[in-house]
C-alpha cells in the first residue's frame, strides 16, 4: 500500500536512510498506468488487496520475513491466514522465537500471539504491559474448538512449516505511545519465556489425559526425550508440533522408535502430530506385522498366472510359464529365482 496527497510527511527528521526507503517517487506501476510523472509517495509496509468494488482487505505486513527451514516467508501471509480462520481474533502476531535456556541450540520455534475477543474474562490490562496468556483452563469451549480446528484448517492453506508451533491467547496486545501494536515488545517477551512454558500455554486445550496402553506410553516417553519434557507434561491429545517439535526433531524421534521396534516414519508424524493418533496407526502396524508371521509364501506362489496352478503337481504348466518369462528376458528358465 503506497499513498500520497498534499498532508504527506516530507520524510523522517534527521535521517536520510529513512526517507529514502520510504518515500518514493514515481513507482513502476506510474507509467504503466498512464498517471503523470512527478508522483511523490510513502511506502506504509502494509500488504493489501484490492477488490473489484475498490475497497481494500489488510493482510498483513510486508517487512516481516523471517527464514523457516531455509525458505523465506512473509509472516504476514500467516497473520492473515490466523485471522481468517480464527473471526473472533482481534489481533495476530507470529514470531519466529528461540525459547529462553536454548540461546546455544539452532532449534527456532514459530509462535502465534492471538488477541481473542471472547477468550477468556476481561482482564484490567490497558495492552500496553507484558504478555499476559491465558491458562489452558479459562479459555471457553467455543474458543478452545476454534483452536483445536486450527491447525488442520491451516495446514490445508499453508505448507507445514509454516504453521506454527506454538499459539497463545491473550486478553490484551502490548501497544506503543501511538496506539498502535507494539510488535518488539511482543517479540522480546516471548523470547522470556521457556520452551515449557510456551507448551504449557498452548498444549492440550482439554487438560492432558494421562497415556492408557503401552504404545501410548511408550512414545509419551519418546517424545519426552526428544522434546526435553516432562513425560507428564505430555497428554495424548497433545500435538507434536504444539510441544516444540519440528522436522529434525520428527527425525530424531524416528530413530529413537526403531530403538523401540516401532515402525515410525516422518510422514506418520506430519499426518498424525497426535500422540494418540500415532499410537493407534503403529499398534495397527504391529498387528500387519505380527499378522505376517515368519513363513515365507511357497516359491512362485504370489504369481498370479500360477495362482490357479498346482505348482507342485502340474510341472508341464510351471516349465511353460517360466519358459515364456526367460525367452521374453532373454535368459534361461534355470536363472529365474522366486
Amino acid at each position: 500500500l503506497l499513498i500520497e496527497g498534499p498532508q504527506l510527511a516530507r520524510g523522517y527528521l534527521n535521517d536520510p536512510n529513512k526517507t529514502a526507503a520510504a518515500f518514493v517517487t514515481d513507482p513502476a506501476f506510474v507509467p504503466k498506468l498512464g498517471l503523470s510523472p512527478g508522483r511523490r509517495m510513502y511506502r506504509t509496509g502494509d500488504l493489501v488487496q484490492q477488490h473489484a468494488d475498490g475497497s481494500l482487505t489488510y493482510l498483513g505486513r510486508r517487512d516481516t520475513q523471517v527464514k523457516i527451514r531455509g525458505q523465506r516467508v512473509e509472516i504476514g501471509e500467516i497473520e492473515s491466514q490466523i485471522i481468517r480462520l480464527l473471526p473472533d481474533a482481534r489481533e495476530v502476531v507470529v514470531d519466529l522465537v528461540r525459547p529462553a535456556g536454548e540461546e546455544h541450540d539452532g532449534t527456532l520455534l514459530l509462535v502465534a500471539v492471538v488477541e481473542y475477543a471472547t477468550a477468556g474474562p476481561t482482564q484490567s490490562s490497558s495492552g500496553s504491559g507484558e504478555l499476559q496468556p491465558y491458562e489452558p483452563s479459562q479459555i471457553p469451549n467455543a474458543a478452545r474448538k476454534a483452536l483445536e480446528m486450527l491447525d488442520t484448517k491451516l495446514g490445508q492453506v499453508l505448507p507445514p512449516y509454516m504453521v506454527p508451533t506454538a499459539i497463545l491467547l491473550v486478553p490484551r496486545m502490548p501497544i506503543n505511545m501511538s496506539g498502535k501494536l507494539d510488535r518488539r515488545v511482543v517479540s522480546d517477551q516471548l523470547r522470556l519465556m521457556s520452551r515449557h512454558a510456551l507448551s504449557n500455554f498452548s498444549g492440550s486445550l482439554g487438560g492432558k489425559q494421562a497415556p492408557a496402553t503401552a504404545m501410548e506410553q511408550k512414545l509419551q516417553s519418546l517424545w519426552a526425550t526428544v522434546l526435553a519434557l516432562d513425560p507428564e507434561a505430555i497428554g495424548t491429545n497433545d500435538s507434536f508440533f504444539r510441544l516444540g517439535g519440528d522436522s529434525v526433531a520428527a527425525m530424531k524421534l524416528t530413530a529413537a522408535a526403531r530403538g523401540q521396534q516401532i515402525l515410525l516414519t516422518v510422514a506418520d508424524i506430519f499426518r498424525l502430530p497426535r500422540l494418540a493418533d500415532i499410537a493407534v496407526a503403529m499398534e495397527d502396524k504391529q498387528r500387519e506385522q505380527d499378522g505376517l508371521g515368519d513363513e515365507d509364501p511357497a516359491p512362485l506362489s504370489l504369481w498370479p498366472e500360477l495362482a490357479q496352478v498346482d505348482v507342485q503337481t502340474d510341472d508341464v504348466e510351471r516349465t511353460r510359464l517360466l519358459a515364456d518369462v526367460a525367452a521374453q528376458c532373454g535368459i534361461s528358465a534355470d536363472q529365474i529365482e522366486d
